[in-house]
């Protein structure tokens, strides 16, 4: 049990000091800007998006970006009007000249639905031949700058894709339990210090926002090279860095999700969606991915709470059953008592390293020291995650089901 958590508690202090600083929340600061602004189409794929695409569109085509832009949003096969609230969001604005909108054509053999949006729009967009492409989603707001600050830090960096991970909702109970923890994992698969370093060779990117270089796409065929990827933005990235290209990865509070997960089963179904798929749909992955992050997370929580109760059983016996308790020797005392005290290490530990997530969401400390029970809802939704592939219902999601990623 000792050399457990003695390993348990190595493996917190390489996390806390070696992995990239992944327990960082900050917003990095404004790129300088451009001498000249370059031209920038923003593809947006939608399907049934009819409570969110106007708000979508307004805050596109309302942005304060001195070059040209323009917006292509697919209509993929929607039975909402989605399209059309569309088009009345962009006249609303006076901007309906700055908007296309594309009708989607039937999923081709070997896409993914959102991929294949996407990579009609980047087709549509690509004949007036702009410098960069900004990718976004369709429950996705933007303030007015949001543009402007991507554009500076591309150009300043040379960046073949500049993303941002825009800020989740998280007002309800099961938001602020779930999403500020997935914030968490996301930046513990893909530390955003070494996605933006061009030495590393960790691709990551956050779909809601990416601003992909024109040039760069052109060489991978645009969305094509991730044609049947379901977890389409890490696949993107890793694809474009492959041809050369650097990335940025941040976090920003200048773009917002419009979407909400009120319910756990929400956050559940999201989970169970695509964490299979980032296993690569390898059972033995998935294995590991268990076990590590029981004894990551849980283990400690769990030891702990085993002393405690055996201290009730021990003080309740001596006390309400008048039971002689025989006390230890010191030396036996320390060393029995030496797992609960790494484990007490551990857990401050891992609260330390989630407080700076957890207060970028504008939430308490005490938040902090859930992780591990959130820790054990994400697993069981992992698990079924697999359990929905190997029953053929993986992947689905707006009323397709995909079988299988292709690499």
């Amino acid at each position: 049990m000792i050399l457990i958590a003695l390993l348990v508690l190595l493996a917190w202090l390489y996390l806390a000091f070696a992995h990239g600083r992944f327990w960082e929340a900050t917003i990095p600061e404004p790129a300088p800007e451009p001498s000249k602004w370059p031209s920038v189409v923003a593809v947006v794929p939608a399907r049934n998006e009819a409570e969110t695409i106007q708000e979508t569109v307004r805050g596109i085509l309302g942005q304060d970006y001195p070059g040209t832009l323009s917006l292509v949003v697919v209509d993929d096969h929607s039975e909402d009007n989605t399209g059309h609230l569309a088009f009345l969001a962009s006249q609303q604005i006076s901007k309906a000249d700055r908007i296309t909108i594309l009708k989607g054509q039937p999923l081709a053999d070997g896409w993914v639905g959102k991929v294949w949006a996407m990579h009609q729009g980047w087709e549509e967009a690509s004949k007036v031949a702009p410098d960069f492409i900004w990718f976004t989603d369709a429950d996705i707001a933007h303030e007015p700058h949001a543009l402007r600050g991507l554009v500076a830090r591309a150009v300043d960096e040379d960046r073949g894709l500049t993303s941002t991970m825009v800020e989740l909702r998280c007002e309800d109970f099961w938001e602020k339990a779930l999403v500020p923890a997935f914030v968490y994992f996301f930046k513990l698969l893909y530390p955003f210090r070494w996605v933006n370093d061009p030495h590393k060779k960790t691709a990551g990117a956050a779909g809601g926002s990416m601003l992909a270089r024109q040039s760069v796409l052109e060489k991978i065929k645009g969305p094509a090279a991730i044609k049947g990827a379901l977890i389409d933005d890490c696949a993107f990235a890793k694809a474009i860095q492959n041809t050369g290209g650097t990335l940025s990865l941040n976090l920003t509070c200048d773009s917002y999700s419009l979407r909400g997960y009120p319910r756990a089963s929400d956050a559940w179904n999201t989970i169970a969606r695509t964490a299979y798929t980032q296993l690569g749909y390898n059972p033995w992955a998935l294995a590991g991915s268990v076990v590590g992050l029981a004894l990551l997370f849980i283990f400690p929580s769990l030891l702990i709470g085993c002393y405690l109760a055996a201290f009730v059983i021990i003080a309740d016996a001596h006390w309400a059953l008048g039971i002689n308790v025989e006390l230890p020797t010191f030396g036996k005392l320390l060393w029995f008592s030496l797992p609960l005290v790494i484990s007490v290490i551990t857990n401050c530990i891992i609260a330390l390293s989630f407080r700076p997530v957890v207060r970028f969401y504008g939430l308490r400390l005490r938040w902090a020291f859930i992780l591990p029970i959130i820790t054990i809802f994400y697993l069981g939704a992992t698990l079924d995650s697999a359990r929905r592939y190997h029953r053929g219902s993986g992947g689905r999601w707006k009323g397709r089901t995909v079988e299988r990623s292709i690499p």
